[in-house]
């Protein structure tokens, strides 16, 4: 069993999964760390706000956790150690109903899985 902690949220604008060059420049930075440490496993994990269709939301939300692990494998962290999956709007990290809710709900959150000690 492997307990998961919260590493990195990067964040999106609306209705893309293309990172902005500062989220993109820490996700590659966060990369070149976590490469070093091979024992470590990562979940990324998409989510978009509420507004707009569901089925469009999961799609999104998966595109952008395939978008951040892309960028992950390209900094050398190997496919195998990175898990993703999209969550759509089902995990809010804000509640509110307002753009700045809404801003902070366009995201994905690498966990980063550190084995138990046996």
């Amino acid at each position: 069993m492997a307990s998961q902690s919260r590493a990195l949220t990067v964040r999106f604008p609306s209705s893309t999964a293309t990172l902005a060059p500062d989220e993109e420049a820490a996700l590659r930075s966060f990369a070149r760390a976590v490469r070093r440490l091979p024992r470590l496993a990562l979940s990324v994990e998409g989510h978009t706000d509420r507004r707009g269709e569901r089925d469009l939301n999961e799609r999104l939300s998966w595109l952008r956790a395939q978008a951040v692990a892309a960028i992950l494998i390209a900094e050398g962290i190997p496919a195998g150690r990175i898990s993703t999956r999209g969550l759509g709007s089902s995990r809010p990290a804000d509640v509110g109903d307002a753009p700045e809710a809404w801003a902070h709900n366009r995201r994905v959150q690498v966990l980063v899985m550190k084995p138990e000690a046996r």
